[in-house]
């Protein structure tokens, strides 16, 4: 099969292009950043009508678009909206043109955003809070809304991805890095602050389950469960073999706002999709990453 996916050179992307390509895909990017003379990545804006019309003849015709390309959350708000709500309704029109049978588009669990014990479902209703998780909101409305976008639509949302190419800024790296080099391991807050980590391989794996699927919906696909920052940090200095020691800071000031359960039963049922990664597995991928 033949994919355009935006982002191509990002975290995600370029994950999902090698996982694609190794399956036997033919992989189209696109990417804001990167070096012109890669093959088959067109370096752009999704956000740029004349850069969409070029590629378009250039490129003739595909079978799926992935949308992954955003504005993120610390960006400007007129920014947000550009890329994220108008630049989605442009790669919808993209895949109009390119005559694609499919158009994923890659959101975020967040969007829910209840901060509660309630099961996320599919069915959730969603509460976005703040510019950024809004124009992600949005941006689904418009895959919804769209009338002339002939193909299958697929909305995919996803808690907090992690692979051996994660910014450092990122907790799991942090730690992961941390412990490899025998440093504390900083936990802000209590430490009780729950959150799901989505394994990119098994991000990668039920994409292409889902893109086998006829049918078109919504479907979560997130880690088999919650962990707090610090069974995190535990977990993570016993799976490196680290002699690092976990420093509790009880910062008042940062953000304990914990995931609540992510329900992935629906694309278990659908595609048959198995989530066999543990997190020791994910930890041991991740740390691949790390130059010591």
């Amino acid at each position: 099969m033949r994919f355009l996916v935006t982002g191509v050179n990002g975290f995600i992307g370029s994950e999902l292009k090698e996982s694609l390509t190794n399956s036997g895909h033919e992989v189209v990017g696109i990417s804001k950043t990167g070096t012109s003379g890669e093959s088959l990545t067109y370096i752009g804006s999704i956000t740029d009508e004349v850069f969409l019309k070029n590629l378009v003849t250039e490129v003739n015709n595909v079978d799926v678009v992935i949308h992954l390309a955003a504005a993120k959350e610390a960006s400007i708000k007129s920014r947000l909206f550009e890329t994220n709500v108008y630049g989605t309704e442009l790669i919808l029109r993209t895949a109009t043109e390119l005559r694609s049978k499919q158009f994923v588009l890659i959101s975020g669990v967040s969007i829910y955003n209840s901060g509660g014990s309630e099961v996320i479902t599919e069915e959730s209703l969603p509460c976005p809070k703040g510019p950024y998780l809004l124009t992600k909101y949005l941006s689904e409305q418009v895959l919804v809304h769209d009338r002339d976008f002939s193909g299958s639509k697929k909305l995919i949302r996803i808690p907090s991805p992690v692979g051996p190419k994660l910014n450092s800024n990122k907790i799991f790296k942090k730690f992961v890095e941390s412990a490899m080099l025998n440093l504390n391991l900083e936990v802000w807050g209590d430490g009780n602050r729950l959150q799901n980590y989505l394994d990119l391989r098994d991000f990668s794996d039920a994409l292409e389950l889902l893109i086998a699927h006829p049918g078109q919906g919504i479907w979560n696909i997130a880690g088999p469960r919650e962990i707090s920052d610090k069974s995190l940090a535990n977990t993570i200095i016993r799976t490196t073999n680290s002699s690092s020691k976990i420093k509790i800071l009880n910062n008042t000031l940062s953000s304990q706002i914990s995931m609540p359960k992510i329900s992935t039963a629906k694309i278990q049922t659908d595609v048959g999709m198995k989530f066999v990664r543990s997190i020791e597995d994910t930890i041991l991928w991740v740390s691949k990453g790390v130059t010591k």
